[in-house]
């Protein structure tokens, strides 16, 4: 049997080698010119960060064995207090700025009653299709009421979702919000949320996963249609 996977990120290249292990001939078509979707190592002077998707939560046990098998055992998170900089002032995150603190509250706030009226898959949210015609970037100048509380929910925000917030649908962002709203400090990567990382950045997961592919990833093939 022949399968065609379409996208070479982390579900795509995992639903590939599940379909290869079954005996299936899986060809993986990926639009961008390498594998990882939204998830992107950058190595740059012997420096490794994580230039999309960070944070795997510590409630999500099928990407802690993904990572275990093909990159070692998971890293845990640094905790909180960290250091806030911003426009050349700096700021422990236990003591950051009242201004700062009440948009995260609002956004939060907003999430969470948007979200609770959704039902999943995305699809069934007929009569919340206005949501798809916004974007997140645009959630968060709706609710921000200064400039500081838009930089950090959108610093935040944009290393959880790993892409440009401009380029994520409300709607569908709602959807994996409703993953979480019984959870605490959502904005804040605490407790539960942001746990781990993956040892020597995902860069090296996909790597591994990438090598047992019995067939190379075509790349530069962007899906326009389905017939």
């Amino acid at each position: 049997m022949k399968v065609a996977v379409i996208g070479a990120g982390i579900s795509g290249i995992q639903a590939a080698l599940l379909l290869q292990a079954q005996g299936a001939e899986v060809i993986v078509f990926e639009a961008r010119n390498r594998v990882g979707g939204r998830i992107e190592t950058i190595s740059d002077q012997g420096a490794i960060y994580e230039a999309g998707g960070e944070w795997i939560d510590a409630d999500q046990p099928l990407l802690h064995a993904l990572v275990r098998k093909y990159a070692g055992q998971l890293d845990e998170a640094v905790r909180e207090p960290a250091l806030v900089f911003y426009q050349g002032q700096r700021r422990p995150t236990d003591q950051l700025w009242a201004d700062l603190l009440r948009d995260e509250e609002i956004i939060e706030h907003e999430a969470r009653a948007m979200a609770r009226q959704l039902k999943l898959p995305a699809q069934l949210n007929q009569d919340f299709a206005k949501y798809d015609l916004l974007t997140l970037d645009l959630f968060l100048k709706q609710h921000c009421q200064s400039d500081r509380g838009y930089w950090w929910m959108t610093a935040n925000l944009r290393s959880d979702e790993g892409d440009d917030l401009d380029r994520i649908g409300l709607l569908g962002w709602l959807c994996g919000y409703t993953h979480y709203i019984n959870r605490e400090n959502l904005n804040r990567g605490e407790s539960e949320m942001s746990a781990f990382r993956s040892p020597g950045g995902f860069g090296h997961l996909f790597a591994q996963m990438e090598n047992e592919l019995r067939s190379d990833v075509r790349f530069g093939y962007v899906l326009e249609r389905l017939e």
